[in-house]
């Protein structure tokens, strides 16, 4: 699968909220990346999944905002491009205590955005944790604890 800005930018989400958009690096730094940017060089654009949840509750007149996933956008299969899905990403880069990541929390991201997607077009079966490299060894242990696959 590989990324593709037709079905971020074709995704209902985009079409209806279009201040979800926003260039992936830009994005990563605000989550609080530390090392040098750019990390991605062909302008790639994600849907940011809070802003959207924020967006589709006010819309909806849902006083309470469900949890959500950092990110989204488009991939396809190279080999075949009308085979496209949606990837959601949840990064953790401020995160330096894992006894508080818990399966039910991360559970609820994934179904919170998966609601604001619709499941059109399909959203890949695997999830992104993002964890910074000085903590993956925790953010590991942590998660195989939780889901041990």
């Amino acid at each position: 699968m590989k990324y593709c800005s037709t079905t971020t930018l074709t995704h209902n989400v985009a079409t209806t909220y279009k201040n979800c958009i926003e260039d992936i690096n830009s994005f990563i730094a605000k989550e609080g990346h530390s090392s040098p940017l750019p990390l991605f060089t062909n302008s790639e654009i994600i849907l940011n999944m809070d802003k959207a949840e924020i967006l589709v509750s006010d819309s909806l007149g849902r006083k309470e905002k469900n949890k959500s996933m950092d990110m989204a956008f488009g991939i396809t299969d190279p080999n075949n491009s009308s085979k496209k899905q949606m990837l959601i990403v949840e990064l953790k880069f401020n995160m330096t205590e894992f006894y508080g990541l818990r399966k039910q929390d991360l559970e609820g991201k994934v179904l919170g955005s998966t609601a604001i997607l619709a499941n059109e077009p399909p959203i890949y079966k695997k999830y992104i944790f993002i964890f910074k490299a000085q903590h993956l060894q925790e953010a590991l242990n942590r998660m195989y604890r939780m889901v041990p696959k």
